[in-house]
């Protein structure tokens, strides 16, 4: 590890007394959430007489120390720690965006299919004793709707009961997916500008941009990078990189992991003065990387209400075609 973030972080340290206030100070203008829970967390590992070497492990703990180290080296408070809120404020919507978009659309279809549900109890079984009474030739929409009602009828505890062991385990397995990165790491190519890539990208960048900022050396940078973007693939890719300027000289875009990335973060590494990354072009790569993800949230949230009200129109067409279509049938054999 380079002697600069250990620099730092001996510097944070040292002016622990003056920093546990602020940090608290700032925990209470950060709004609910995992942000938070960081800052009070990194107050109380302060208070407690943490180490270097456990201050720069921690990547909960390393997002806040380009700021920390800020204030520690006689830079304004104020400004710096409206520096932090704003970075604690980006990252909070990167963590919640996601989850905000689908709340409507999922609401909307739960609903829908409790209609469905109470349509199945309560009215079909009554179209069940028409449709035996005639003998009519039901169609295969028909026979689906009547077993769904039959099922919730008959044994509403087990049909409940399946379907929501059916539900979690669909849900554990996208946070699996996601937990580790399989598009990215099966079909890298075809998902590289998916939304987790792009979230992972946005942090990524602002990390690199805030360890060269800090005097870290290229490897540092992208071991702690990828250890904060929240991405497998993309941390193992920055270790790879890492281990790279490590044991060779060459630069960083010789690198056969370097063509992963996108090809602007590359020329960002050595866009500088002498070959020097780019703090200012990093940082512009970031916020580029944040409008994407607003502009897809706000895109995907219309798309997925759109989406939501067709499977509501759909179930509903599905139900009435299912019960009327037998009628139907049955007053055109008797004229």
């Amino acid at each position: 590890m380079s002697s600069a973030i250990e620099a730092h972080a001996s510097r944070v340290l040292t002016h622990r007394q003056s920093l546990v206030p602020a940090l608290l100070a700032l925990a209470d203008e950060v709004p609910s959430g995992s942000s938070r829970r960081e800052l009070q967390a990194l107050a109380k590992r302060l208070e407690g007489g943490t180490t270097v070497a456990e201050l720069v492990q921690d990547p909960s703990t390393l997002a806040w120390l380009p700021h920390l180290a800020s204030v520690a080296s006689g830079e304004k408070v104020s400004a710096t720690l409206s520096d932090a809120i704003r970075h604690a404020a980006e990252e909070t919507q990167l963590r919640t965006q996601r989850q905000r978009v689908w709340v409507y659309p999922i609401t909307v279809i739960v609903l829908a299919f409790l209609v469905l549900t109470a349509i199945s109890v309560m009215i079909v079984p009554s179209f069940r004793s028409m449709f035996e009474e005639f003998g009519i030739r039901l169609p295969a929409s028909t026979q689906l709707l009547l077993w769904i009602s039959s099922q919730l009828s008959d044994a509403p505890l087990v049909t409940l009961v399946g379907m929501a062991a059916a539900s979690a385990i669909t849900y554990f397995a996208v946070r699996v997916w996601n937990h580790y990165a399989l598009s990215s790491g099966l079909l890298g190519f075809f998902f590289v500008g998916n939304s987790s890539s792009v979230r992972a990208m946005a942090s990524m960048t602002a990390m690199l941009a805030d360890m060269f900022d800090l005097g870290a050396s290229t490897d540092e940078a992208f071991r702690f990078a990828g250890d904060q973007c929240g991405h497998r693939y993309y941390r193992t890719l920055s270790y790879r990189l890492a281990n790279h300027c490590q044991t060779t000289h060459d630069p960083i875009s010789d690198a056969t992991w370097a063509k992963q990335l996108p090809a602007n973060v590359i020329h960002a590494i050595n866009a500088g003065p002498c070959g020097e990354p780019s703090v200012p072009l990093l940082r512009e790569l970031s916020a580029m990387y944040r409008e994407r993800l607003a502009y897809r949230a706000a895109w995907t949230g219309g798309f997925a209400s759109h989406l939501a009200t067709l499977v509501v129109g759909l179930v509903v067409f599905f139900v009435i075609i299912s019960l009327f279509a037998p009628l139907v049938s049955l007053v055109s054999g008797l004229s």
